[in-house]
């Protein structure tokens, strides 16, 4: 996006970029996402949709280290991966919009809609109207899905 100041005669120039990993040799490597809160749901890989406030980058085909836990990690704590996976669609839309289908697919079969929003809300302090990141994913390996 750019921004003219016309009183000053000054372009400010506002970038919004993916932080892009690298290992030591420059390389690319897939970038963290945390399911801290659906840890077991990944673990049995009945999880395949996440809903994150920001994350507006992410594209289609893009690959992900599922992590149990990202940041806050105490002195001494490593990164515990949990799987890799692939990004299948991503867009926003009002959390209050979930259906009981993704409620499923967030790996919660047992539970309401509304105490999926419940959740969420009491966790991040959202309202259930904000715009949230649906991002649907499949689970890779080395030689591609795992979950058939």
């Amino acid at each position: 996006m750019t921004a003219w100041n016309m009183d000053r005669d000054i372009i400010v120039i506002h970038v919004q970029c993916a932080r892009k990993n690298t290992n030591q040799k420059g390389e690319a490597m897939p970038r963290n996402i945390s399911f801290a809160m659906t840890t077991q749901q990944v673990r049995n890989r009945t999880k395949t949709v996440t809903r994150r406030y920001g994350w507006l980058f992410l594209k289609p085909e893009e690959i992900l280290n599922g992590v149990e836990k990202a940041m806050g990690l105490k002195k001494g704590e490593k990164i515990n991966r949990l799987c890799q996976i692939r990004v299948v669609s991503v867009r926003q839309e009002p959390l209050q919009a979930i259906t009981q289908e993704d409620v499923i697919k967030e790996g919660f079969p047992d539970w309401t809609p509304a105490e999926f929003i419940k959740m969420i809300v009491d966790n991040y302090g959202k309202h259930p109207s904000e715009l949230i990141n649906r991002i649907e994913f499949e689970y890779v390996d080395e030689g591609g899905k795992t979950g058939e």
